[in-house]
């Protein structure tokens, strides 16, 4: 049986995998840092925006300093 994308949807069927979830979860923990930067860039030590600066490049966020 074929079930319209709207039938997936309010059954619950078309569901995020974990590895979706982790990986939205972890974007959102990028950008948050990102935001947290930007309000006080002083109390960053250059390691740490190493760090950032990978972390946005690897889930694909704007970062620049």
């Amino acid at each position: 049986m074929a079930y319209s994308p709207m039938e997936l949807y309010s059954s619950g069927l078309n569901q995020t995998t974990p590895e979706e979830r982790l990986y939205n979860n972890e974007k959102k923990s990028v950008k948050k840092l990102i935001y947290n930067y930007t309000k006080n860039p002083g109390s960053w030590s250059s390691e740490r925006i190493e760090k950032l600066t990978l972390l946005a490049d690897r889930y694909q966020v704007p970062f620049a300093i």
